[in-house]
């Protein structure tokens, strides 16, 4: 069916409510030529379509409709993000490459194209995007952002690989981040100065279930015990959050919320499943909550730290006791010495050891 010669009434017939949203983007004769395109465009977008509109690059649409359709079915509400920063030369050649990121990515398919794609050759980056989607990765403008961090090195396959001697260290980060505090320079700096003193294997995930099996994974995969267990995640005194929740029912009563919504939590719930991965976590390990207010003491029960320093009594747990940011690793002999959190002028960090706090120095 041509649209060239539609009437208003026969755009109208097509687009309903999204003419007058057309119409604000587009001039009339692109409208009349791609009317079914934009309806389509619209179906899939939603409240995004407005967005989606305009970061449309229309130059594409006559050779490149069914990509961009299938594009904006994979980003829903974040298609008009993932159109800005569509790199419109690698279509015609990598049209699959792209169109897989955003089946993986979803929502943060604009993020992803935008520092993900900026330094890496299509090559090179589809090799890194295969290694980290096997480690579950999602957010790779976390880490591409402000630094090309090396995803290459931190996977089950290069720890299996690694130097004997060298001590292993397991990330796992959260998928749930709207704030993008893990994309935070000075974090991913700090992830960097890990990789100079161990082996590292890194994940994301967006449940409790899949977290626990990565810890035993790697620890299989690496042949060794862990040294360094980082888990990053927006956190509370009960809880680290690793994937979205539905509101709780009731603000006042955290514990109900997280009974309800525990599988996308590591939580004071879980004393049990840490407990089965004290066998993985070396006579001298370290746990580092990067998860704020994790280490906050709570009148009548137990934060997470304290939850996780009982079930592995052997390992010094770290957590920060209030709302605050990681500010820097300190190392010593080629492996974690301390943690500082810290915010307003002062140091913000609980260590503790056999569920018991160590005295801190002041």
């Amino acid at each position: 069916m041509s649209t060239k010669t539609l009437t208003k009434s026969g755009l109208e017939e097509i687009l309903g409510k999204y003419l007058p949203l057309a119409q604000r983007y587009f001039e009339n004769q692109f409208i009349e030529e791609q009317a079914e395109f934009l309806l389509a465009l619209a179906e899939r977008c939603g409240a995004g379509t407005g967005r989606a509109y305009d970061a449309l690059p229309k130059e594409l649409v006559s050779e490149q409709a069914d990509f961009l359709l299938a594009v904006a079915e994979r980003c829903g509400t974040g298609t008009g993000r993932a159109y800005d920063a569509l790199p419109r030369e690698l279509v015609s050649e990598h049209a699959e490459f792209l169109l897989t990121i955003a089946e993986h990515c979803g929502k943060r398919t604009g993020a992803v194209y935008e520092y993900f794609l900026r330094d890496l050759t299509s090559k090179s980056a589809e090799r890194v995007f295969q290694r980290g989607r096997e480690q579950g990765i999602t957010h790779f403008d976390r880490y591409f952002m402000n630094h090309n961090f090396p995803l290459e090195e931190c996977t089950l396959e290069a720890i299996a690989k690694a130097s004997p001697e060298k001590p292993l260290a397991v990330i796992i980060h959260n998928k749930n981040d709207k704030t993008e505090a893990f994309s935070n320079a000075r974090y991913i700096t700090e992830l960097l100065r890990v990789l100079d003193h161990y082996s590292v294997c890194l994940f994301e995930t967006d449940n409790r279930t899949e977290a626990f099996r990565d810890i035993e994974r790697a620890a299989t995969a690496g042949k060794k015990k862990i040294s360094l267990l980082i888990l990053g995640g927006h956190g509370d005194p009960y809880s680290l959050n690793l994937g979205e929740t539905a509101a709780p029912d009731d603000e006042n009563d955290e514990m109900k919320h997280l009974e309800r919504e525990q599988e996308r939590y590591l939580s004071a719930l879980d004393g049990a499943r840490f407990a089965e991965m004290e066998k993985y976590i070396s006579p001298d390990g370290k746990i580092v909550l990067v998860s704020c207010s994790t280490g906050a003491k709570i009148a009548n029960g137990k934060n997470l730290a304290e939850v996780i320093s009982e079930a592995i009594p052997h390992a010094t747990v770290y957590a920060p006791q209030e709302d605050t940011h990681l500010d820097t690793f300190v190392f010593q002999g080629g492996e974690l010495a301390d943690v500082v959190f810290y915010w307003d002028g002062l140091t913000r960090t609980v260590k503790l050891r056999g569920g018991s706090y160590e005295p801190q120095e002041e």
